[in-house]
Order: C-alpha cells, then sequence, then structure tokens
C-alpha cells in the first residue's frame, strides 16, 4: 500500500457499498480509498484486458483474525489473504475486471464471512 504524500489518499465512498444507510444494518462499514499504483495486466484468461487490483484492509472481531483470513482462502477474486499485525487485522488482495465486480466481490463475499467487522478497499491505479 502506498501513500504518495502529493496525491494522498482520495476516500470517495463510505458506509456498505450499494447501500443507502452509511452504516449498515449490522453495524460493519467500509470505505474505498484510490492509491497511485499499479493496474494488473490481462492475462490471456480474461481477452489480454486490464484487470483491477485492490487491497482491503480488514477489522475483525476481537480474536477472529486468523479465522478471518483462514475462510478467505480458496475465494474467487482473493489471491491473498494474512492476518497481520496494526490498525488492522488482515489483508486481501483482490483481482477483478472492474471496479464494480471488485464492489461486488467485498459486498458480496468478503463482508458476509464471519467475523468481518470493517473493510478499507485500496484500489491501485496507474
Amino acid at each position: 500500500m502506498r501513500d504518495d504524500a502529493r496525491t494522498g489518499p482520495l476516500t470517495f465512498g463510505s458506509g456498505r457499498m450499494g447501500s443507502k444507510d452509511p452504516v449498515g444494518i449490522s453495524g460493519r462499514t467500509s470505505t474505498v480509498c484510490v492509491y497511485a499504483g499499479d493496474h494488473v495486466p490481462g492475462n490471456q484468461l480474461t481477452g489480454g484486458g486490464i484487470r483491477m487490483k485492490a487491497y482491503v484492509l480488514i477489522n475483525a472481531s476481537p480474536g477472529r483474525a486468523l479465522e478471518v483470513a483462514k475462510k478467505m482462502e480458496g475465494v474467487g477474486g482473493i489471491t491473498a489473504a494474512d492476518a497481520i499485525t496494526g490498525e488492522y487485522d488482515v489483508i486481501a488482495v483482490c483481482e477483478a475486471p472492474d471496479v464494480n465486480s471488485i464492489g461486488s466481490l467485498i459486498v458480496d463475499k468478503i463482508q458476509k464471512i464471519d467475523g468481518v467487522f470493517k473493510t478499507v478497499t485500496c484500489l491501485a491505479v496507474k
């Protein structure tokens, strides 16, 4: 994750993505940040187009970080997930064809994992 002092992170969304309730019924929240970074060149499976890459920073319920990271293994679109130290408990690397697909991955898969409390999504762009 990079924080370019010139551009810095730009928060363009807060609350559950696609929800009119900024906190959501479960009390979970999410924030999306855009950082100057890298896009993922497409491969032969995607027809050579550009794929979006995102880093999802996750706050887990107390004592559940390892469990949350383990539950992400093998989930389509999530290329890596690790329990980490610091302000966040888990970091996941996600790839999808476009921003809307990244959003769907986060709302439909990551936020529905038991033990996920809050997500911050950082899209890699270049």
